[in-house]
């Protein structure tokens, strides 16, 4: 089958299979029902991220199969994955311990680690990090956050799913142009593809939200394969966080300042920078979209400065995210006392 028609076949299953979801979960346990912490304002059925991430494990491996790809090694690292996405999916039915979760998200980032071989050496700007247990480290503590990010900025409809299907549609074309095989650039794809089909009930108003099933599975799939694509090209790990920029750059900041203000990091809030613009704007489509924007015309041109080495990663990364953390700062200040309690 021509990769683009099964592409579409699984964004189309996708969507169907979402539709049958939120028409058997609506009036059940699956809702997610509006609080004072919330950004949306009625109930909506939740965990819809089980649906795309059961979509992708088997489109992926039925794809890595027909190529003949050894799909052994993958699978030892997705079907982990999916298993955080169920406990996800427990979790946004009846509340898990958070420190369960942790210490899950720990055990998945250690294993995928191991499995990938170890995380490769970075380079800071000519200052060169070799030792394997540093930098496996580092990977840990970068899986782990970014699989955590991913759920901090799953609060408004749709800026969890554009961010992925612009990510990764942009690592695809990078892939592509390094004649990588198309088991490499294929399966950011299929992300990008089941993603696609959530997404035409998650934009606002959303009839469904992903929860901590979608949002865990996605960050998970994505720092697994930034790793990855890492230990084929060091460069690939400076794409990855440059295109990842607006969704690490809103919550490290916020994660620091709750720190600064002495708060309970692990308590549910509305200070996120995407959380105050959607309230200062009463639009949620108005800064999804922004973020897209962002993405497209902003982070995946840097992305491509690194790639085609006119800068190197960390001077691009820097170029990146100096501009959204200053505006972060600016508009942060300037708003954040206006909308929060």
């Amino acid at each position: 089958m021509n990769i683009y028609i099964y592409l579409l076949v699984t964004s189309i299953c996708t969507y169907i299979f979402t539709k049958i979801y939120i028409s058997k979960f609506r009036q059940t346990k699956f809702i997610d029902t509006p609080n004072e912490r919330s950004s949306h304002k009625r109930p909506t059925p939740t965990g819809g991220g089980i649906i795309f991430s059961s979509v992708y494990l088997a489109s992926s491996a039925y794809f890595l199969n027909a190529a003949e790809y050894p799909i052994y090694q993958y699978l030892s690292i997705l079907i982990p994955i999916y298993i955080l996405g169920v406990i996800g999916f427990i979790d946004d039915v009846k509340q898990i311990s958070p420190l369960f979760r942790l210490f899950a998200h720990f055990s998945l980032a250690i294993w995928c680690i191991y499995q990938l071989g170890g995380f490769p050496s970075l380079d800071f700007y000519g200052f060169e990090i070799n030792s394997k247990f540093l930098t496996s480290i580092f990977g840990v503590l970068f899986f782990v956050w970014l699989l955590n990010l991913y759920n901090f900025m799953d609060g408004i409809d749709g800026i969890a799913s554009l961010e992925t299907i612009t990510a990764c549609i942009s690592i695809a074309i990078f892939l592509f142009l390094d004649n990588q095989q198309m088991d490499f650039w294929a399966l950011p794809l299929l992300i990008a593809s089941v993603v696609l089909g959530f997404l035409f009930l998650n934009f606002p108003k959303a009839k469904i939200f992903m929860g901590d099933a979608g949002s865990s599975f996605l960050g998970a799939c994505l720092a697994s394969m930034a790793i990855m694509h890492a230990k084929e090209s060091p460069d690939f790990f400076w794409i990855w966080v440059i295109l990842l920029a607006v969704f690490i750059t809103d919550s490290t900041l916020t994660l620091f300042y709750r720190v600064l203000n002495k708060e309970k990091v692990y308590i549910a809030h509305k200070s996120h920078l995407y959380q105050i613009a959607a309230e200062k704007y009463s639009s949620h489509s108005k800064v999804s979209l922004s973020v897209a924007f962002i993405n497209v015309f902003w982070l995946f041109p840097m992305a491509y400065l690194v790639y085609a080495n006119f800068i190197e990663g960390f001077i691009g990364m820097l170029v990146a995210y100096s501009p959204l953390i200053m505006f972060s700062i600016f508009f942060r200040n300037k708003y954040s006392r206006r909308f929060l309690q």
